[in-house]
Formats: C-alpha cells, sequence, structure tokens
C-alpha cells in the first residue's frame, strides 16, 4: 500500500503547487509541503495573511 507521503508523479496538482511556487505567486513551501503535515496548516495561515496584506495595500488581480 503507497504511503500518503509518496508521490509518485508530477500530476496536475502537484505541477500547479511547484509552478506556483517557482514563479512567486504562492509562499515558499507551497509546493513541496506534504498535504497530511501540520506545517501546511500554517502555510494556509500564512498565504492567507498574505492575501489580506495585499488587500490592505490596495493590490488587486486582474484588470481595472
Amino acid at each position: 500500500m503507497p504511503d500518503v507521503r509518496l508521490v509518485r508523479g508530477l500530476f496536475t496538482a502537484n505541477s500547479m503547487n511547484c509552478l506556483v511556487e517557482a514563479i512567486g505567486i504562492g509562499l515558499p513551501g507551497n509546493g513541496t509541503i506534504p498535504a497530511v503535515y501540520s506545517e501546511r496548516i500554517r502555510l494556509a495561515k500564512h498565504a492567507g495573511m498574505r492575501v489580506m496584506d495585499l488587500l490592505e495595500q490596495g493590490s488587486r488581480l486582474g484588470r481595472s
């Protein structure tokens, strides 16, 4: 039986996570922290805090 920490391939979700981290849209660790690690919850909290910081600064995605 496969271990939950083992990824046997780069499928769409893993590829997108790594890409998002590599181009600087995601926080460091976004593409490499396994889902079952508690560090993943801390990353989610930091991502939410970063989004709120960007909104307070007036940053917006997309066209104006």
